[in-house]
């Protein structure tokens, strides 16, 4: 049975972790893919990328959207991040999307350890309206060009 690669902190008990599918054959097993090996080439070049989403409880939107903004620039100077940055949807007030990529799995854990994602856990439950969803997600087109 695989482990969810994301472990929740005890005393966050808003966070729901959401299972990461380590190849396409085990998310989709009922169609035909390369092998294993060709699937995983080049894996450890990636980073951890997730998508968290958080929907706020009613009327604690711009609170959970300050608590949020606080995170930010604290896990960008953490080793191993590479991109932190938040969203909130046009047409769902509220709903914000936290992009992230570390890189590995070991910078992730640390994250969830440190002062300021410790100080957001101890507020989730009070300003989420359900639980936190950590999606992970796996490359499959080359990066964006910057803009010119």
């Amino acid at each position: 049975m695989n482990e969810p690669c994301f472990s929740a902190p005890r005393r966050f008990p808003a966070l729901r972790p959401v299972k990461r599918m380590h190849t396409l054959k085990q998310a989709l097993p009922c169609l035909l893919f390369a092998t294993d090996q060709e699937l995983d080439v080049n894996r450890q070049d990636y980073p951890l990328v997730s998508l968290a989403i958080l929907k706020a409880k009613p009327g604690q939107a711009p609170t959970l959207k300050a608590a949020l903004l606080a995170l930010i620039e604290p896990t960008r100077a953490e080793p191993g991040n590479r991109d932190y940055m938040l969203f909130e949807r046009r047409d769902e007030p509220g709903t914000f999307y936290m992009r992230e990529a570390f890189d590995n799995q070991q910078a992730l854990d640390a994250h969830l350890t440190t002062a300021h994602f410790q100080r957001f856990a101890e507020q989730a439950e009070q300003l989420l309206a359900e639980p936190l969803q950590l999606i992970f997600l796996d490359p499959v087109s080359s990066a964006v060009a910057p803009c010119p």
